[in-house]
This record gives C-alpha cells, structure tokens and sequence, in this order.
C-alpha cells in the first residue's frame, strides 16, 4: 500500500471515530412529558386533591359557575397572601420549566451576591446558548445590571455570568435544588440556571407557585421584575464610551397595562412551550398564578385566569395549600439523616459572595464535546506525524554521505514545535 493510501486510511478512521462520537454523544432532553412523579405513592405536598389531569374546584355552597376556559395542560390558582389553592388542573404534574426556572437562580442567589459587585464576563458566559442580552469579555457589570438582563428579557448569557459569579455552575445548580428542597418544591430538579431543556429538569404548577410566593418575599426581585424597560451597557464602544440600549421585559400582562400586576416570570422552549407565573393583587388580594405547557398566547391565559380568579375568589373553597418553607431546624435534622440537599441548603443560609473575578472553572460545557475537541486534536497530531513518518526521504547532495542498503534507519524526530496546541482550543 502506498503512504498516501496509508495516510487517506487513516485519516478516514480518524474520521469515522468522529462521526461515531458525534452519533453517540449524549443528546438533550430526550425524556417524554411529563415526567415521572417525584413521590410515587405518597400523598401530594399540599393536599390529596391535588392529583389527577383535570380541573378541580370547589364552589362554596349554592354558589354555581363554570371553570375558566383556558388552554393549559397544568395550571394553579392560590391566594397568594394566605397560601390557599383555589383551584388547579394537575398542578404536580412535572413538565419543563423554561425560563421560569431562573426565578429559582433569582432566590437562590439574590441573598448571595450583593447588587452593587461587579463582575467580568468569560467567554463562556458570552457564547451561551438561546436568548442573550449581549455582554462583552472582561468588562465590569454590576450584579443588578445582570439581574436586570435575566429577568427582563430573559437573557441565558446573563443567567451564565451569574452562576459563574456564584462559583460555577454546579455549585449554583446544588444551591438551587437545595434552595427547592427547602422549599418542599419535591417536583423541581433543576440542571442549568437558565432553564434550557435538559434531561432530568422537571418542575410542576404547584412547585413554581411556591418559588414564585418565595420571590414574592424578596424586594429586589420584585422591583426588577415589576419594571418595564431598562437601561443596559452596549457591547461595542462608540466614540470611546459604552453606552447604553433598551431592554424590555417579556410579561406582556405587565407591560400592556392589565391593574395590579406585582411580579412575575415567563419562559418558553421547544420541549417546556409556554411558561409563566404572575402575581397580581387587586385591593387587599393578591392572586398567583403558574401554568406550563399553555396553549395559545400566554397574555389571554392569564388574563382569563386572573379574571376567573378574581370573579369567584369569596365563592370558592381551599382544595389544597401552598406548603412552609422548611425551618433551620427541620433542614438540621434532615441533614443529620442524610439529606444531602438539606445540608447545601443549611451551609449557603445568609452567605454573601464578594464578587470581584470571575468563576469559569464550571461553564455547564459538556464534557462530551471537550472529549470530541480531544480527539479531534489527537487524530490532527496522527494524521501528520504519519504522513512525516512515511514521506519519501529528501535526494542526497552530492556532499552527503548515501546510507548504506543494510544500514538500521533511525525513527523521524518532531520538534515540540510540531505539537498541536490543545490550550488553544479551550
């Protein structure tokens, strides 16, 4: 065989392995939905008529009226003030969070990391998949101008920086279902801070309603997420100043002016669809309210929710309630036994982070594709020691000495030179 026939095969195996690895790499979200009950065989957390695919509701007596009519394949109504559930269409249903699991990021960092620190953005949190607000390497952004990006316009290289801030994203993502854990949120398990689908990220109706209560609880949440517009630095530099851009918020309910909206979040992806919860208060009642998987535009499903809500709120009966957070000491004593999320929780409880470098150790790159980079270099740095191996010899100068038939051929050498440089595809 020739050495161009040696080196083609060779290159073709390299290449083959590639297709290979590309054909078996691990793929995204290939679950079906919704996913797998959490607590098989136990009573739901809030209530045993919590259960089953339809709408359940109980007018009080001699009250007589239909349910709302709104597309969504699980949704919750609850008093937001008092916990009580109104009513629900299977609300422990698990389905794909989308965005409205950075409401989870949002309350499990937003004790963490002062608003006023600044932090640098990485490569990896500029080239974060899906929506973006655009941030540029190694500028300074302050916390709540990263908040600001995450919960307006959902922006997934702003949730990126944010958990690198935090330390990293595995660290945020332990955080976060410790956070849920707390939360007795038993249907969340969350897999990214931005909400990306991910195999094994699961969240319910009633998990996001108390998610959403919680942030109620915290003021920066709310005053960011009840604004309209904001002003965001540029990426570019223009006439030596980075100046600034409008970025909108997504809750169009809030934004085209329906009364009383407080707070709240959207999300949508190709597997979770539509996804959203609000609170709106009208007097001395807030309602909230979480749907997933919402048919039709979000805006007239929960405008007819909310409007339901409101209506007949005196004329119906709690089905169910929206569970206490867990104390300090239950969390000890679950720790003690083992919980694992239990002591994450307990040991991230009042902990500040002083952000002053960035923490990409952890970008959330699966570890399948610097494995595909690795082999990519690998049969790179074969393919061209081969062909150097089995290159025909230069012609001898008249001056050179002619190797003798019989003489022992010494191997080729390489210079350190010749070496592919694998840090610079990191």
């Amino acid at each position: 065989m020739s050495s161009r026939a040696r080196v083609t095969r060779l290159g073709a195996s390299v290449l083959g392995a590639l297709i290979v690895l590309c054909a078996t790499a691990p793929a995204q979200a290939t679950e079906s939905v919704p996913g797998p009950p959490a607590r098989p065989g136990k009573t739901p957390i809030g209530g045993a008529l919590l259960t089953g695919t339809t709408v359940v509701y109980k007018p009080v007596a001699g009250a007589k009226f239909n349910p709302p009519e709104m597309g969504a394949a699980s949704w919750l109504l609850a008093d937001a003030d008092t916990g009580e559930i109104l009513a629900a269409k299977a609300p422990h249903a698990r389905y794909r969070p989308a965005s409205t699991l950075k409401t989870l990021t949002a309350i499990t960092l937003m004790p963490r990391l002062k608003p006023q620190a600044t932090y640098k953005p990485v490569k990896a949190d500029t080239t974060a998949d899906g929506s973006a607000v655009g941030l540029a390497i190694g500028v300074n952004y302050t916390i709540d101008q990263l908040w600001h990006a995450l919960l307006l316009p959902s922006a997934n290289d702003a949730a990126s920086a944010l958990a690198n801030a935090n330390g990293g994203f595995q660290e945020t993502i332990d955080q976060m279902n410790a956070k849920a854990a707390r939360l007795q949120a038993y249907d969340t398990s969350a897999k990214s801070p931005s909400g990306l689908d991910h195999d094994g990220q699961w969240t319910s109706a009633y998990d996001m309603a108390l998610i959403g209560r919680q942030a109620l609880a915290i003021p920066e949440f709310v005053g960011i997420s009840s604004t309209t517009t904001y002003a965001f630095p540029d990426v570019d530099v223009t006439d030596g100043k980075r100046r600034t851009h409008t970025i909108f918020g997504e809750n169009r309910l809030l934004n085209h002016g329906y009364p009383g909206v407080v707070a709240g979040k959207t999300g949508f992806t190709t597997e979770a669809h539509r996804t959203y919860w609000t609170a709106v208060k009208h007097g001395d009642r807030t309602l909230l309210v979480s749907m997933f998987r919402i048919d039709g535009p979000t805006e007239d499903a929960a405008r007819t929710l909310f409007n339901w809500g409101f209506k007949h709120a005196d004329e119906l009966q709690p089905i169910g309630q929206l569970v206490a957070p867990l104390t300090d000491g239950q969390l000890a004593s679950a720790a003690a036994a083992g919980d694992s999320d239990a002591a994450v929780e307990l040991a991230a409880t009042a902990e500040t982070v002083d952000v002053a470098t960035p923490q990409p150790a952890n970008s959330g790159i699966p570890i399948w594709r610097w494995l595909l980079i690795a082999l990519v270099v690998i049969g790179a740095v074969i393919v061209y020691l081969r062909y150097r191996a089995l290159r025909p010899p230069a012609p001898l100068s008249h001056s050179q000495t002619p190797v003798r038939p019989d003489a022992d051929r010494l191997p080729t050498q390489t210079s350190e030179g010749e070496h592919a440089d694998v840090d610079a595809l990191s």
